[in-house]
This record gives structure tokens, sequence and C-alpha cells, in this order.
């Protein structure tokens, strides 16, 4: 049971409202339940025309409460009422509903959705650096001096390396397809999520001009925000995004990016299916330091394997969760929803 002051069900049913008074809504049900009963992927739809805004929340679970804080204060603003002829918006709220009615950044097979958009027919991808970190990242026990005996750890293991703190993010973070009860894991198989997606993209954004932004946390400053996107240098997408973005653009494959070059991500899946005439863009908000990021992630993973979430220990650990990824600080949220406006207001939504 869960004893914070947000919930999956609150902001779900939030969403439900506000969307459901003015567009059209399809819920897809998830196989599986949240603590308080069903989960879904919700899709609404407003508006009709070749030009489509996506605006997603929850691709990485509990970061979903952002998401859907953007999402529903875009609503309660009457987003839909000011779209311009020939312009669709569509909300995909609870990308990955399992982790975030569960307050996890995986999904309910420990799968970082941001990995598991790659070809599984084929070769998966090696991460080297990882195998190295392997083992520190899964500790069998929990306790009070466990998080900065694993940062200690983590930075002698990569201690070797020129940038010791680049290359161990990029090991940690850019995925791996061998550990399952590891961090950052791309899945053996494509998940339940990644199948919703590519149908609901199918459905409603084949063959449109689309501007996907993607909602996430807990990288960067506390309370500014990157527009990370996954282009060449000479990718005509990346001058596309900058053009209506400006300075808050960054991209992983120029390694200017505060993140990583990641495998498998949503976005990049999506855009292979649409092709160039979409383009895709992570909204990253910063929260806390990295340092607390992880630990809050490695004490999770923990959890879910061996600890007991009823228990105050769990609760502790939900409630770092939910410190690194959704900080219950309204000067945060002020600062979340400027950029929010001023970001979707450079997408060309507004009539």
């Amino acid at each position: 049971m869960q004893t914070h002051q947000y919930t999956y069900q609150t902001a779900r049913n939030t969403f439900l409202k506000l969307a459901g008074s003015t567009g059209q809504v399809e819920s897809i049900v998830h196989p599986e339940s949240g603590p308080d009963g069903e989960i879904a992927m919700d899709i609404a739809l407003w508006g009709e025309g070749e030009r489509v805004l996506v605006i997603s929340s929850g691709t990485h679970g509990i970061e979903g409460y952002c998401g859907s804080f953007v999402q529903c204060q875009l609503l309660k603003e009457a987003l839909p009422a000011r779209l311009p002829d020939g312009m669709m918006l569509m909300m995909a709220h609870a990308v990955n509903p399992h982790g975030f009615a569960w307050q996890r950044r995986v999904n309910e097979d420990n799968i970082d959705l941001n990995r598991n958009f790659i070809d599984f027919s084929g070769a998966l991808p090696v991460n080297a650096g990882y195998r190295t970190l392997a083992e520190a990242l899964e500790p069998e026990v929990w306790e009070e001096d466990t998080a900065p005996q694993l940062w200690q750890r983590l930075k002698s293991l990569s201690a070797a390396h020129e940038n010791p703190d680049r290359w161990r993010q990029a090991a940690m973070t850019g995925g791996q397809y061998e550990y399952p009860h590891g961090i950052f894991y791309g899945g053996a198989a494509p998940s339940w999520s990644n199948q919703q997606i590519h149908r609901v993209t199918e459905r409603y954004l084949k063959g449109r001009e689309v501007t996907w932004i993607d909602i996430h946390t807990a990288l960067g400053k506390y309370g500014e925000a990157e527009c990370i996107v996954e282009y060449e240098k000479d990718h005509p997408g990346l001058a596309r995004a900058q053009s209506l973005w400006g300075k808050r653009v960054f991209s992983t494959r120029t390694g200017e990016s505060l993140s990583a070059n990641v495998a498998g991500s949503m976005c990049m899946g999506v855009q292979k299916q649409i092709g160039e005439s979409m383009l895709a863009m992570g909204l990253e908000y910063g929260t806390v330091r990295s340092s607390e990021v992880l630990g809050a992630l490695i004490a999770d993973q923990w959890l879910h394997r061996y600890g007991d979430l009823a228990s105050p220990q769990g609760q502790a650990i939900k409630q770092k969760m939910m410190d690194a990824f959704y900080p219950d600080d309204p000067a945060w949220r002020e600062a979340v929803m400027a950029i929010a406006r001023e970001v979707v207001k450079a997408s060309g939504v507004l009539a």
C-alpha cells in the first residue's frame, strides 16, 4: 500500500477527467495491476490535421508524475482550444503504467523502456563497460552505509579511464542486455509498452508530420531543462530542433548532452516507424544530484528483488525515489511549467 501523497491513480483520474471533457480518449489496459488496481496507457487526441504534436509521459514510469503534472496543467490552460487549423494534439499518459504505478523507473520486467526499442532479431548491443560494474550494481543487502560504499566502489572501478565520470555514466546508463536484474536493462524482446506505442503510432500518426516531446526527470541542474535529441551533427533533425527550441537543444550523438548516447530509445524507435517527417525530443528536467538518483535506483532494484515494499525500509526507499524524480517543491514545479509552456509554444502549436 502506498502512503505517500501522490499516486498513479490520482494522476490518471485527473488526466482522464480533463482529457475526456474535450478530447477523444483510448485506454489501453495493462495485463498487470498496480497497487490500487487497473493500470493503462491512456491516449488522448484533439483536433485534425497533417501536423501533430505528441506529448508523452511516464516512459520511465515514476517520471510520469512530472509528465502527468505538465500534461494536466496544459489541459487546464486550455491548450487544445488554442490549436491552429491543421494541427492535431496527442497526449500519451503513462507510456509505462506499471513503473508509474509502482514508483519504478523500469517496467514489469525490469526493462528500461528507453533502451528497449532496438531490433531484437539480430545480435544485441554489447556494453563492455557495464560488465566491469555489474556486480557492484546488484547488491544483495541494503543497509544504511550501502549507498556511500557502493559509490566509492564505482569510482574505484572507473578510476583507470581518462574521464572516469563520463566513462562511468556511459557504462551504467547507455543500456545493457546481459543482466536482467541490473539497471538500464534493455530486455530480450519488445515490451508491452513498446508494442502498444508502435500500434498507436501506426493508427494515429503514420503519414503525418510529427513533433514528439517525451517528458523526463532526474538529469541536470535542479529546475532547469535540456531538450535532448539523438541526431548527428549534420542531421537535418538537429537543425530543425535548434530552430524551434534554440539553446536548450543538446544531442547525445555529438557528446554535448548531459545524457549518455543510449541504445533503443522510444523516440528513435518511433522515428524509424514514421520516418523523416518526425522530430523527436526528450524534455529532461533536473532534480537532485546524480549520485542521489543512482542510489535511489539501485536501492529500488534491491527492494523489488530482495526487500519488503510494506516495510519502513521499503517506504523510505520509495520516498527517495519520489524525491529524486518528482521533488515535492512548488518552486520546482513552477519552473517546470514555465519551461513546458515555452517549449510547447515554440513547437508551433498555439494559434
